[in-house]
């Protein structure tokens, strides 16, 4: 049977790789947290854990983790975390981003000795004295005492000792059935008290916010960050089908999102982005441009005409295109913002782009001008910075060419806090200025850098 699903799995295409200790970055804590948030979301549950108790826990025990990606192609779609004795695996926690039958069988083992090689490792078999039950946390929100509820009777082996550990046994799932039924009644009346608890805390709860670039990168991460906390979001790209992903997958995590394909460059297209956020939403309250484009770095003078063009439509006129057609909006609802990503290439510029360094110091003093002539409409404007990161679609273009380790490397040099900034680390800043908590904080332009501009 163990072998069949393994088969299921591959035939349906992912693969399962595994991570030990110090080779769990900080990226893949994220993928971790967004999976495992995303599965207490099915069921209506708050987690009770945040990537920061993740990131504390590969910090200070990582000899003792494991953390097993399922991929299909090379893309993350589920994920599990297991923590290592001596003896045996303990899973803990599960969580994926779209179905696969039998997966969690895959990911979700934990067998008496240490598992070497074989990612997913004789999941339900062998039960012997000694070694840990197997207890799978499935993916459809079944745990490890139900699994054990569930299993078959374990046969007896050899005279008196087999025989006692079948009714050891059999006397432990009994106990886990009645427990198993007790903790289902209580999950019944537990989750809608859980779930408006939740609610009640969401940080842009009934607010619609459009997010440009978020097919990918950054934007995506500010897309599913923002719907997490409340937000109906309209995802807004040229790519369609990664912004259809990015829709659809907020939509199945329980969250609020549509896709709209636009191009910021184009009048035409802003207005039709603002018209569909209100007719899905009913509103309009956050617009956050962050689609952004630059040159392959190379000297000023090689950079062409059309490229210049370019790198300031999309960064910069892109922004005055988003407040002719959300302001107007802004002052019938009687206030709104605006959160514009620029980078720290327009405070601290680095060699070789300075068209696109320029466009962003372009977008910086724009945001700051425009906090101080719409705060009289109670329209706040701020900027977020953000520092290299080799995660989005633009970092061969920074890094003119391949982004290599030793590429890598050189720009990590001149990050003090020693790590490139992420996805979420971008989208909590825009959040935080998106939020009735920065009621009072417009015209600020927010480094995510590491401590690169100082």
């Amino acid at each position: 049977m163990i072998r069949q699903e393994r088969r299921r799995v591959r035939e349906a295409g992912v693969r399962l790789r595994r991570l030990r200790g110090q080779e769990i970055e900080r990226a893949h804590w994220e993928f971790f947290a967004r999976c495992y948030r995303r599965t207490y979301a099915e069921h209506g549950m708050r987690p009770y854990l945040n990537l920061e108790f993740f990131l504390r826990i590969g910090a200070t025990m990582p000899a003792q983790l494991v953390l097993v990606l399922a991929e299909r192609g090379a893309q993350p779609i589920g994920c599990a975390l297991f923590v290592e004795s001596a003896r045996a695996l303990y899973g803990r926690y599960w969580g994926a981003l779209e179905p696969v039958p039998f997966l969690h069988f895959e990911c979700c083992y934990y067998q008496g000795h240490r598992v070497r090689d074989r990612a997913a490792s004789c999941a339900l078999r062998g039960r012997r004295a000694g070694r840990a039950q197997a207890r799978a946390r499935a993916a459809s929100g079944r745990d490890g005492l139900g699994a054990l509820a569930r299993a078959p009777a374990p046969c007896a082996r050899g005279r008196g000792g087999g025989r006692a550990r079948a009714r050891r046994t059999r006397a432990l799932r009994a106990r886990a059935r009645r427990a198993l039924a007790l903790s289902r009644t209580a999950r019944r009346h537990t989750a809608p008290i859980m779930r408006r608890q939740k609610e009640a805390t969401m940080r842009l709860k009934g607010k619609v916010a459009i997010v440009t670039g978020a097919a990918s990168g950054f934007g995506e991460g500010i897309a599913r960050r923002f719907a997490e906390e409340g937000a109906g979001v309209a995802v807004a790209d040229v790519n369609a089908a990664g912004g259809q992903r990015v829709a659809g997958e907020i939509a199945t995590a329980g969250g609020r999102a549509i896709f709209v394909h636009a191009d910021v460059t184009r009048a035409a297209d802003w207005a039709k982005l603002v018209g569909a956020a209100q007719s899905a939403f009913g509103r309009l309250d956050i617009v956050v441009n962050n689609a952004g484009w630059t040159h392959r770095n190379k000297p000023f003078l090689e950079v062409t005409e059309e490229e210049f063009d370019r790198v300031y439509a999309v960064n910069v006129k892109s922004v005055y295109l988003s407040a002719q057609h959300a302001l107007p909006v802004f002052r019938r609802q009687g206030g709104g913002c605006f959160v514009n990503v620029a980078s720290t290439a327009g405070v601290r510029p680095r060699p070789g782009l300075t068209v696109y360094n320029s466009s962003k110091g372009a977008v910086i003093l724009l945001s700051k001008s425009m906090a101080a002539e719409f705060g009289p409409d109670n329209v706040r404007v701020n900027c977020v910075n953000p520092v290299f990161s080799p995660m989005t679609g633009l970092s061969a273009e920074f890094a003119g060419g391949a982004v290599t380790e030793e590429a890598k490397q050189r720009f990590l040099a001149t990050i003090p806090l020693g790590r490139f900034s992420t996805p979420l680390d971008v989208a909590n800043a825009c959040l935080y200025l998106a939020s009735d908590e920065a009621a009072f904080v417009s015209g600020v332009c927010l480094e995510v850098d590491g401590a690169r501009c100082v």
